[in-house]
């Protein structure tokens, strides 16, 4: 027993452990609670695994880097508690030397050899395992288990090292591990290095590679303008990057002036002769329609599109573009935020994967395009001749992509959502305010799934929940409506159109969510038919007929087969 007046300098040898570790000691306790924690993650994901396994199956077989487990793929979750099982015997040892205060060995180099480890697993996620949905994004692994499963081998692959690592030691030279180590370090600065070089020249640059969800407005609402004199099926884009010839100051045209304000409806996918603004003006002497507009914008971008562009030409009538489709919406966010392992956390991984996209893109020779340049109508249909067949179309992109496109936005406009339209119908209040005493009217652009109903078919079939096919229409033109705004809604007259031998109408290119020459023409001429009738009396209801009828002038000569 201690006596009274003695003074204690050490602690029973028991309780060595209970006592704030010395700083040596705390490096046992970061790697005591890394492998409790990796353990623990292995765990987790073996439970999840094993509870998808049917999922987790079918993934094997569909991955690269998981195919090798296909014939065995039970193999995944038998790695995963060995994992586990290592992860414990780390433990077990760690906690060995921090209770016996002892110094962990090789700190410096197992923390580098860690740091090594989660930037390949972050690597590989992002590169190979994430797909993309669009060129726009977003950029994600699309099965969440297959990340979870690449984390808990990478844990397993680092307790390994750390494991054999005296073994390691022997069978490779110092020399060859020096090597490794630097080249290792070398290309981890790089990657880090070139991940916040393009984030800080992304906030600068407006360039379609760099842009992100969370890009400033400016920068996103110009990288996918093209730069003037661009290209596009022979048509140069003018000086404002849009799809059509420059456009006219008021003082010098003695024509009325309507302004079309639209997203990638007014690049299109059709040649600028057959482009729906074009049809319009054919459709209106004395009358100059102007198409403004370019791919990824929505409601807030046309706002600053009227201010900014449109009004300062002094139009006597402004049309605005409302696709229900990713209109109402804006850009409907994927579900939560990007995790760690997604290629949208990485923007080195975005522009790998849109570099891929381009490289595997179909690029127009500038010799051919310059030729283009100088085509007629009718010669760019005896060039391009799906314009007058759409039969003859090739699909722009797969099956896959783009259900999974109007899987989304049919789930984001066919079911109800509160508060979905609150924002959507203050940004038309804005324009309508921006607008002042110039006439605005809006032209309602339908979901294609809305106008073929065999592609309504097969939304239906794929919806866990049923949807309500107009549902868009029904509760945006009735409030624009109720407004005293002149509304053109396409839906009614894209439906009358006689379908052709097939059963389908043909009226938006395949798989590309974007009118044919065929649905341009149904447009042009619905949208010639609504600013006549605003210019010649603007106090007078808009009218506009239910079904369509096509004239003989050798343009619309496909129009008439069916």
């Amino acid at each position: 027993m201690v006596g009274k007046n003695q003074v204690v300098t050490e602690p029973a040898p028991g309780r060595h452990w209970l006592m704030v570790p010395r700083p040596r000691t705390l490096a046992s306790l970061g790697f005591l609670v890394l492998h409790a924690a990796g353990g623990a993650y292995a765990l987790v994901t073996l439970l999840r695994a094993w509870f998808l396994h049917d999922v987790v199956r079918l993934l094997v077989e569909q991955s690269v880097l998981f195919r090798v487990f296909a014939p065995a793929w039970f193999l995944i979750p038998v790695g995963l508690a060995l994992v586990a099982l290592l992860a414990a015997v780390e433990v077990r040892r760690t906690l060995g030397r921090w209770r016996r205060h002892e110094p962990e060995p090789d700190v410096g180099l197992r923390v580098r050899a860690l740091a090594y480890v989660v930037l390949a697993c972050i690597f590989v996620n992002a590169f190979f395992l994430s797909t993309p949905e669009t060129f726009s994004g977003p950029f994600r692994i699309r099965y969440p288990i297959l990340g979870e499963i690449s984390g808990g081998f990478a844990y397993g692959a680092y307790a390994l090292w750390s494991r054999l690592l005296p073994w390691l030691r022997r069978v490779f030279s110092d020399r060859v591990r020096r090597v490794l180590d630097v080249v290792a370090m070398n290309v981890a600065l790089l990657l880090v290095l070139a991940e916040v070089s393009l984030r800080v020249v992304a906030a600068f640059w407006s360039s379609p590679l760099l842009v992100t969800a969370s890009s400033p407005q400016q920068i996103r609402r110009d990288a996918n303008r093209e730069r003037p004199g661009t290209l596009r099926f022979g048509f140069p884009m003018n000086r404002g990057g849009h799809y059509d010839t420059e456009f006219v100051p008021r003082s010098a045209t003695p024509n009325r002036i309507v302004v079309w304000i639209g997203d990638s409806f007014s690049y299109g996918a059709v040649p600028h002769a057959y482009h729906f603004t074009t049809v319009a003006e054919r459709e209106l002497p004395g009358v100059d329609v102007y198409n403004i507009g370019y791919p990824g914008l929505g409601p807030s971008d046309y706002l600053y599109l009227l201010e900014h562009e449109a009004l300062p030409l002094e139009p006597d009538l402004v049309v605005v573009e409302l696709f229900v489709g990713n209109d109402v919406t804006e850009r409907p966010a994927p579900p939560g935020p990007a995790r760690w392992y997604d290629a949208d956390s990485y923007l080195l991984a975005i522009v790998w994967h849109r570099l891929q996209i381009m490289r595997r893109a179909k690029l127009v020779d500038a010799a051919e395009a310059t030729t283009l340049s100088n085509l007629t109508p009718e010669q760019l249909a005896a060039l391009y001749p799906q314009l007058a067949d759409p039969l003859l179309e090739t699909p722009s992109v797969s099956s896959e992509l783009y259900f999974a496109v109007e899987m989304r936005n049919a789930e984001g406009i066919c079911l109800p959502h509160d508060g979905l339209y609150e924002p959507f119908f203050e940004t038309l209040m804005q324009m309508e305010r921006a607008a002042g005493d110039v006439p605005l009217a809006f032209m309602v652009i339908p979901e294609e799934f809305q106008v073929e109903d065999d592609l309504w078919e097969e939304v239906v079939r794929r919806s866990v929940q049923p949807l309500d096919r107009d549902l868009a229409q029904h509760t945006l033109v009735p409030w624009l409506n109720a407004r005293g705004r002149a509304v053109l809604d396409l839906l009614p007259l894209m439906r009358a159109v006689k379908p052709m031998k097939d059963g389908r109408r043909h009226l938006y290119h395949l798989r590309n969510l974007h009118f044919n020459a065929r649905g341009n023409e149904v447009a042009g001429r619905a949208l010639a038919r609504l600013a006549d009738s605003l210019l010649s009396a603007t106090s007078a209801p808009v009218s506009l007929p239910r079904h369509l009828v096509f004239g003989n002038r050798p343009t619309r000569r496909w129009m008439q087969s069916g």
